[in-house]
């Protein structure tokens, strides 16, 4: 049987409004997003891949416009490879305004607008392509297992939350695992929920909690399925602490530089406090690696600290210890008067 390839990207929310995105402008967001799909596209063309597999929640229908959808196109107009099949999802199902209903496509670009299970074959690669949309924000499950298979090898794109969302469409997993590939979109993150079956994960992270790479998934199938995650955003949300506890400066900054890409970072300090490391510092010695720094400095005053850097908390310790109190009421006492010393510092 003759060998081929594909590309399988997913859940590119085009014209985002990103709202509620405290780390880069909505509009430099926006425009990522396009310039990660040409990246998708030439990824393509440079691996020589037969099959992009795009399976839903392309866009976001409040915002996304006619002239979107040309634009859409146009990128996909530069895939050398034989065919583009895509589906929708819940944020781009196919009812109401679905703009791309309204737009000149290319044969090459195979678009499925119906809810019910449809088969496009390609004889050459003995080769069967199913497809399912969404045509409502909710929708119901089809019935896989109906499917009969007239081709040697097959493949399904569909876009379902299965056992890992089951708010949306959730298809059992089991029914899945007689395809070749089921290339499935919904969840952000890339994942495997079989050797088979898997999530691509959102085209670009859209927000500080979708971290890691994001891309797609790369397959050749001959006899069996090779398949690898490639990343194809240059952009990336970190979230992560460090205990700063032994570590000197440029020790920190070791352990966090990063090259290359569009990084966004969201550290939280923890330890205790001292006076060698100053977040705003850190901050902008930071921003020379990173397109956005957010610091959350959770380090807490400790009483060793205290006792060498304040007199008159020395004093109070000194004062306690003459006492000798309950070690929980100490423990109290010694709580309150880092919090009050700090807070009018």
């Amino acid at each position: 049987m003759r060998e081929f390839s594909f590309l399988h990207i997913s859940d590119l929310h085009l014209c985002e409004p990103f709202k509620n995105n405290i780390y880069l402008d909505g509009y430099f967001l926006r425009e990522e997003m396009w310039r990660t799909l040409q990246n998708a596209v030439m990824y393509a063309n440079d691996k020589n891949i037969d099959f992009i597999f795009i399976t839903g929640d392309i866009f976001n229908k409040e915002y996304f416009t006619k002239a979107h959808a040309l634009r859409f196109i146009e990128i996909l107009k530069n895939f050398m490879g034989e065919k583009i099949f895509i589906i929708f999802g819940n944020h781009d199902y196919v009812g109401g305004d679905n703009v791309l209903v309204d737009v000149d496509i290319p044969e090459n670009i195979i678009v499925n607008f119906s809810n019910e299970i449809d088969e496009f074959v390609l004889q050459d690669y003995d080769l069967s392509i199913f497809m399912h949309s969404w045509t409502n924000s909710i929708e119901r499950v089809p019935v896989i297992d109906a499917i009969k298979f007239k081709s040697k090898r097959n493949i399904l794109l569909l876009h379902s939350g299965t056992n890992v969302d089951s708010n949306y469409m959730p298809v059992a997993v089991s029914s899945l695992n007689r395809f070749d590939y089921v290339a499935l979109g919904h969840i952000h993150k890339p994942m495997e929920l079989s050797k088979n079956v898997c999530y691509s994960g959102s085209l670009t992270p859209l927000s500080i909690g979708e971290t890691g790479d994001h891309g797609g998934m790369y397959g050749v199938i001959d006899e069996k399925l090779k398949l690898q995650f490639v990343r194809l955003s240059e952009l990336k949300y970190i979230d992560t602490e460090l205990n700063v506890d032994g570590l000197s400066y440029e020790e920190i900054i070791e352990t966090l530089k990063i090259e290359g890409g569009i990084n966004i970072l969201r550290l939280k300090l923890k330890g205790s406090k001292n006076i060698y490391i100053n977040s705003d510092d850190l901050k902008a010695t930071l921003s020379n690696f990173y397109k956005c720094v957010e610091i959350l400095d959770e380090r807490i005053y400790t009483e060793e600290f205290m006792k060498t850097h304040s007199e008159l908390f020395a004093g109070i310790v000194n004062f306690l210890d003459k006492k000798n109190l309950d070690e929980n009421l100490r423990r109290e006492v010694i709580e309150n008067a880092i919090k009050h010393l700090v807070g009018t510092k």
